[in-house]
Parts: structure tokens; sequence; C-alpha cells
């Protein structure tokens, strides 16, 4: 199993771009992000974050479990998708490793992906609630874990 983490500030701003967006495609009705935020952090909107990420943080070194972060990914593409590889036996070449900017442009599901994006999408009243929300879970985390209240 492979699990891909991502800091959720930059998981809260997404998702909240994407169901606003599919909400208002179909007609239905839109959330704010205030009441998005607060659905996230309850659970409500997508599950317990900090659950399933302390429960794959646990089984980083099962041999059969692969945890990436969504930032290395991003900041080394070829090194963190090495790493998949070699996990999943594949034994792709270099070549195919290399082509990693060979996605199709024309898929509109993803917005940016841009990791940070939260600094500029989330006002500091939302920031500080979530900051609270983080610093209270992250203390199930050791200080090798990535994400921190900044």
């Amino acid at each position: 199993m492979i699990c891909i983490a991502r800091d959720p500030r930059d998981v809260i701003t997404s998702n909240y771009h994407y169901s606003t967006h599919h909400s208002l495609c179909a007609n239905k009705y839109s959330i704010t992000l205030e009441n998005y935020v607060e659905d996230f952090i309850t659970g409500k909107a997508t599950g317990p974050y900090w659950e399933h990420l302390r429960l794959a943080w646990e089984k980083r070194d099962h041999p059969n479990f692969h945890f990436v972060f969504y930032e290395d990914l991003k900041e080394n593409p070829k090194i963190e998708i090495r790493k998949i590889d070699q996990f999943l036996g594949t034994k792709r070449k270099d070549e195919q490793i290399d082509n990693t900017d060979g996605e199709d442009k024309s898929i509109t599901f993803f917005r940016k992906g841009k990791v940070g994006s939260w600094k500029e999408d989330l006002p500091l009243n939302i920031q500080d609630k979530i900051h609270a929300w983080m610093k209270e879970n992250l203390k199930q985390f050791g200080d090798d874990f990535k994400y921190k209240v900044e």
C-alpha cells in the first residue's frame, strides 16, 4: 500500500475549491469556507484526517507499506518516483522515471497542486483555527514528522 500525505492546510484548501466547484456545476448549494473548515476539522467532510494519518505513519516501516509526503513528491519527483518504483518492484527504466512531465495538461480535475497555497487562500482567522487544530493533533507524531505549525 502507498500512502501519500499532504499538509492538511493544503488539503483543506484543495478540497474546498474542488467541492465548491463541483457543487456549483451541479447547481447544488455552495458551502462557506468557514463551514467547510469546521466540517473538515470535525471529520464530517472527509473523515478523521489525523486518525488516518496516524495509522499510516505507524505502518511507515512495514515492508508492504510505503509512506510519501506530497511535498517531497512535488520537490523531487524523480527521487520519490524511483522510491515508489523500488517499493513496487516495477523496475522502470531511467527514461520512464525521467518522464515526470508527461501529464495530460487537458485534464481539469487538478486546480493547482501547489505546495503552500493555503497561505494565499486561507484568511488569517481560519489559519489560526486550523493551526490550533494541528497543534493539538501533532502531539501524537514525533519530530521526524514533516508537518509543523508555523
